[in-house]
């Protein structure tokens, strides 16, 4: 879906010949304004798919290694708590991304810490949100 989208952006921009070179495509792309438009669309597109994946994501994953659900229900769950808690949730997101890069710039190695600190914290945060399945109101006899 990823690279359709990329493809339709560019076509829709550039027509479907490819560039002559990777030397006119980047000079194509960084300097004229359908490039920079190409750009800023792409950079929206991807943004509205980060979005979603993390909003199915987010809880699902370790929802599913916690608890006996559906896949369609851990989504649901994830969706959920998404929109309860947008700002954090989009933190969390931003915080994730940078993390990615930072790790990703020696060579991936950086991904090596970087992974562990992210499922276990993605975990916590999945503990936070999602309220414990043993934990049941008590209920006194009167």
């Amino acid at each position: 879906l990823w690279l359709f989208t990329a493809q339709s952006i560019y076509t829709s921009l550039f027509g479907a010949e490819p560039p002559a070179s990777v030397g006119t495509f980047l000079r194509d792309v960084l300097t004229t304004g359908k490039g920079w438009t190409l750009i800023l669309l792409g950079n929206a597109a991807g943004l509205v798919f980060a979005v979603v994946v993390l909003a199915t994501t987010v809880i699902a994953f370790p929802l599913l290694l916690d608890r006996d659900v559906g896949a369609v229900s851990a989504i649901e769950t994830s969706a959920r708590a998404v929109i309860v808690n947008p700002l954090q949730m989009a933190l969390w997101g931003l915080t994730v991304a940078v993390l990615l890069v930072i790790g990703s710039i020696p060579l991936f190695a950086g991904l090596a810490v970087v992974m562990p600190v992210l499922g276990h914290a993605t975990w916590h945060l999945y503990r936070k949100v999602v309220e414990p399945q043993d934990i049941r109101p008590i209920r006194r006899p009167m």
